[in-house]
């Protein structure tokens, strides 16, 4: 009975250890996710970023200028894994009736939409990302 309670519990700790490994959350403001980019679209003032893993699907928008020009950041490639250290939108956890969220014109995210919205990539700078090791 003993040697059937420790291997449930190591599977549980190795099911949880698993999960960690895609999504972290730092300082209660960012999540480090793990996720590829399967989608980019380049706007007029912005570049939409579309990105999943296992758990999750998101979006983010950000401004086409950079004015880092550092070896450091890389052009962004889809299907690609990055770890991406995002700012989630905060809807108060409400599912009110409708509302929308517009950026510059350029992408429209609204309360029905599965996808999740995230306000900002502190890790992106226009169509560059600083690599983070995972």
């Amino acid at each position: 009975m003993k040697t059937i309670l420790k291997l449930i519990i190591a599977c549980i700790c190795f099911i949880e250890c698993q999960s960690q490994q895609k999504q972290k959350v730092v300082d209660n403001k960012y999540e480090i996710i793990i996720a590829k980019f399967y989608k980019i679209e380049e706007k007029t003032k912005n570049y939409v970023y579309h990105f999943k893993n296992d758990s999750i699907d998101g979006v983010f928008v950000q401004k086409k200028d950079c004015n880092i020009r550092n070896n450091s950041w890389r052009k962004i490639k889809l299907n690609k894994n990055y770890k991406l250290l995002l700012n989630r939108f905060n809807s108060f956890s409400t599912r009110s009736s409708g509302f929308s969220i517009d950026r510059d014109g350029d992408y429209e995210w609204n309360s029905d939409m599965e996808i999740v919205l995230f306000n900002y990539c502190g890790n992106v700078c226009g169509n560059r990302i600083y690599e983070m090791k995972y």
